[in-house]
């Protein structure tokens, strides 16, 4: 096979290169048409999620002659009753502790306002609380009674809008059962729709878009649970009274990259400072610490060594524009997206522009983003082990003792 000649080499960097911004450029339209359709974002965010969660105890079923039907809907029962079981075990100790907060809000409240005297009073500040008379006169300016309309619309907004997305999440799971039982249905048309001649490469693609997108969104959802079992359990011993509330909302922040776990650090901490005191703050912060550790060198590089590895200046670029284009959700779903975009990207660049085969850009790929495996992980322990007991012999060797004269 003939070299490509320079000219032949530069038409394929053009022809990639405008592929790509046309891409782009319709990919950006796209993002465009959502926002303004933003009300059917967070269902079916939702839905995909239910979907790939599923898919694969759906698949299997299917494999061992199963209708697809007969077992989305097994699939779907299964869910249920695991769902069901941890309601019963985690609804009854959250209500307990929400109301020991709801019994704790006054004396939190005195807290405040003593803390807030004595501060006043260290810089000589002086802090004048309203009368009934100052409020009185307050509410009958037409300015500021104009204001409150304002507000009580606003709280009446808020209110629809908190209605329009429940109802809105009751329809992911009945989106998310039809796109199981449809899957592949789903997957010839879309394959119809696409030429012939690019057909087989786009099958291809979508196979990797989708095993990244599957083993991001298991292996986070598993790693948010281990989290925030880990969290309140560690709570639970330090003694921290609202240690499940704590560890499940832990949990679900630990789902956002970089942000996630610091956050859930921080309220741990204000949480043990409100209704504990420093000490139980700081044990709080080491708890955290330790909780963090374990998942950033234990539980996160086993379980997600299938979805892709993206440079943390990329993850938070997609924070930011994943957040300022869609809030919450924008945040939740800006990496994968990045993971689907590298995706996409770098097998256009292998093989336009570096004319690699399929084969070999995705083992290429497979090779560039695969995280640490579990045998690598052992040897890492090891090697910090070897690391101690050498630092350990230098230490033995500095302070002069004879290594026959230890033995004995």
């Amino acid at each position: 096979m003939t070299s490509p000649t320079p000219y032949e080499r530069v038409r394929k960097i053009g022809v990639t290169i405008w592929t790509a911004i046309g891409g782009l450029t319709v990919l950006g339209l796209l993002t465009w048409v959502l926002i303004q359709m933003h009300i059917i974002w967070s269902p079916v965010v939702f839905a995909v999620a239910i979907v790939y969660v599923l898919n694969p105890l759906v698949n299997r079923l299917e494999n061992r002659h199963l209708h697809r039907l007969l077992g989305s809907c097994l699939s779907y029962l299964i869910l249920m009753a695991v769902l069901t079981a941890i309601g019963f075990l985690v609804i009854p100790i959250i209500r307990t502790q929400a109301v020991a907060l709801a019994e704790e809000v006054p004396v939190i409240v005195d807290q405040v306002s003593e803390f807030a005297q004595d501060l006043a009073d260290r810089f000589e500040l002086t802090i004048e609380m309203p009368g009934f008379d100052t409020v009185s006169d307050w509410f009958s300016e037409t300015e500021n009674q104009q204001r409150l309309t304002d507000v009580a619309s606003g709280v009446f907004d808020v209110a629809a809008t908190v209605v329009e997305a429940i109802l809105l999440f009751l329809l992911a799971p009945v989106l998310a059962f039809y796109m199981l039982v449809d899957a592949p249905s789903t997957r010839k048309i879309a394959r119809s729709l696409v030429p012939e001649d690019l057909r087989d490469e786009a099958v291809h693609v979508a196979g990797l878009v989708s095993r990244a997108l599957g083993g991001f969104v298991r292996g986070q959802l598993l790693v948010a649970l281990i989290v925030g079992i880990m969290t309140s359990f560690a709570l639970w011993i330090i003694g921290l009274p609202l240690w499940l509330i704590v560890g499940a909302i832990t949990g679900l922040l630990n789902l956002v990259p970089f942000v996630g776990p610091t956050s859930g650090g921080i309220l741990a901490v204000s949480v043990s400072l409100v209704l504990g005191d420093w000490k139980m703050a700081v044990w709080a912060a080491v708890a955290m610490v330790i909780v963090q550790q374990i998942d950033n060198h234990l539980i996160s590089p086993v379980i997600l060594r299938a979805t892709v590895k993206l440079h943390p200046v990329i993850i938070i670029l997609a924070l930011l524009v994943g957040g300022s284009l869609a809030g919450l959700l924008g945040v939740l779903v800006a990496v994968p997206m990045a993971s689907v975009t590298k995706i996409i990207l770098s097998h256009m660049w292998r093989t336009r522009v570096l004319g690699q085969s399929w084969d070999e850009a995705r083992e290429a790929f497979l090779h560039e983003y695969e995280p640490p495996s579990a045998d690598k992980l052992l040897g890492r322990l090891q090697g910090i082990r070897d690391l101690q007991v050498s630092k350990g012999d230098v230490s033995h060797q500095s302070h002069g003792v004879p290594e026959d004269l230890d033995r004995d």
